[in-house]
């Protein structure tokens, strides 16, 4: 991560979980599967670290034309 850009264990565990799929989901399905590690976890946290991540070059965002973006984290 960037050295401007605290280490969290939510923003850790989306981008293990995300790195560990071999589809792409949308922040909406992925707020599913990492709400179970971190239960307090909020779909508005998802979407913020999912942005910041995709900003770092960490993780692509795949914008298709009239659909939900999707995530790529390999």
């Amino acid at each position: 991560m960037n050295k401007s850009t605290r280490t969290t264990r939510q923003r850790q565990v989306i981008l293990d979980q995300l790195c560990a799929l071999s589809t792409h989901p949308t922040a909406d399905e992925l707020y599913h599967l990492v709400r179970q590690e971190p239960p307090h976890i909020s779909l508005g946290t998802v979407y913020r670290n999912l942005e910041l991540l995709s900003d770092q070059g960490l993780i692509q965002c795949l914008e298709l034309s009239g659909h939900q973006r999707r995530y790529d984290g390999n």
